[in-house]
């Protein structure tokens, strides 16, 4: 009685274990997907932004490129690196900021193509 006990809690243990790892596989593919929405939408604002705001025109921009912010999590650590040919050594990194719902410059190495801010 205690073998079959032991046996069915091993069971149900196990079958638990399966929805729990097929739950978070799920949920993980389901996060790499909206993220990789997200960057390819936030990488077309930021053109649109330099371009329709910031009056900058395309070929003014060398490169354009999705990065991650390793110390952020989730949809905030998706930044945008910008490289502008009149500055071909800087990178300016640019994000969407939810609190104001804009896209922000939040930082280069260069000095040219910086922005100002308005805090």
């Amino acid at each position: 009685m205690l073998k079959k006990s032991i046996f069915f809690l091993i069971i149900i243990f196990l079958i638990g274990l399966g929805i729990f790892s097929f739950n978070t596989y799920t949920s993980y593919k389901e996060n790499k997907k909206e993220e990789q929405k997200y960057s390819q939408q936030l990488k077309k604002n930021v053109h649109n932004y330099l371009v329709n705001d910031k009056n900058y025109k395309d070929k003014d921009i060398r490169k354009i490129e999705v990065t991650k912010n390793s110390k952020q999590r989730g949809l905030k650590s998706v930044e945008i690196d910008v490289v502008f040919n009149d500055d071909p050594n800087s990178t300016y990194t640019y994000i969407y900021d939810s609190g104001t719902r804009k896209i922000v410059q939040m930082a280069g190495n260069g000095q040219k193509n910086l922005e100002t801010q308005n805090k």
